[in-house]
């Protein structure tokens, strides 16, 4: 039988172990290489990164960043799988193409969530909502979290935390899945929170969620037109013109060729919003007050495991 060269170092040249200190010593051990094996994979390198191109821009808040009117966020599975997974799962579907930022409220939030087309939020209501990750990091500046309207009802709604005080978010429960990145450069096609400051603020918290659920852009467009919205978003790492627009190949789209888009658009949205009579669910606010701390990390029980190992050999032999 050999020993993992710790344990070998440990133990002196005379030391003939019984095989019930072998094999219950053998069993801890797989335990914690299995339970260390595991928390590797969930503490692997950052997740996926989504690039999100804005319209409507706010024309008073200058740009310090001259690249474009898109930013990306940068996934964080390690700190919160669920949720992540949800995003990609919208992200794959377009979920966000034509989506308005809704609510705005300077230095707090910036809530988005709920799309125009009726009909494909109704859907995604059906799958019902996620359960909660817990919270392993703080809503710091540029973080990116679900908006709930309580436990476990996670489902479509994010919002980026504008504000330097949203710590005490942590403790309601509100988990970061990933943060708004930080360009290079001014020259890298995409600017960061700069982008995030310019969303249009000007109709705060007035657009109400359950007339956008029930009846999508004939309300938007008609009541608040000014809304920033997303044209569309994507995954940077599968995008196919990624290449070409970083070599200068594709000149990254401007609000005012968004605006046109949006408006040839105009006969495909009028036939998705094919349904605008479905009764609206509670709207999700975000807590005002709390403070909480993140959940300890899993090294704890690794460690704890090993040591179990070391002492089994001395106590059963």
């Amino acid at each position: 039988m050999i020993f993992p060269a710790p344990l070998t170092m440990l133990l002196p040249s005379s030391f003939a172990p019984s095989s019930t200190a072998l094999m219950l010593t053998l069993v801890v051990i797989a335990m914690a290489s299995s339970s260390i094996h595991a928390s590797d994979e969930g503490t692997s390198a950052a997740g996926r990164i989504v690039e999100f191109t804005v319209a409507n821009l706010d024309p008073s808040n200058e740009n310090d960043n001259d690249a474009s009117n898109k930013f990306r966020i940068q996934l964080h599975p390690e700190w919160a799988p669920i949720g992540v997974e949800r995003f990609e799962e919208l992200t794959d579907a377009n979920f966000w193409d034509d989506m308005r930022i809704f609510r705005i409220v300077p230095n707090f939030v910036s809530q988005f969530g709920i799309s125009s087309y009726p009909k494909v939020q109704t859907e995604w209501e059906t799958k019902g909502p996620i359960v909660d990750d817990p919270v392993v990091s703080t809503n710091s500046r540029g973080t990116v979290s679900f908006a709930t309207a309580g436990e476990n009802t996670r489902t479509t709604q994010i919002f980026i935390n504008t504000g330097n005080g949203n710590a005490r978010l942590d403790g309601m429960g509100f988990a970061p899945i990933g943060e708004v990145l930080v360009p290079a450069s001014s020259s890298g096609g995409y600017g960061g929170m700069d982008v995030v400051d310019r969303f249009y603020a000007g109709y705060r918290e007035l657009p109400d969620q359950g007339s956008i659920k029930a009846m999508g852009l004939e309300y938007l467009d008609a009541e608040y037109p000014m809304l920033s919205y997303f044209v569309g978003a994507g995954f940077v790492d599968n995008d196919a013109n990624t290449d070409a627009a970083a070599a200068g190949n594709e000149n990254p789209p401007t609000t005012t060729q968004t605006t046109a888009t949006k408006e040839q658009d105009t006969a495909a949205v009028e036939q998705k919003q094919q349904d605008t009579t479905f009764e609206p669910k509670n709207k999700q606010q975000l807590p005002s007050d709390s403070y909480g701390s993140s959940d300890a990390n899993s090294y704890g029980v690794d460690s704890t495991l090993i040591v179990m190992a070391a002492t089994m050999f001395i106590w059963v032999s």
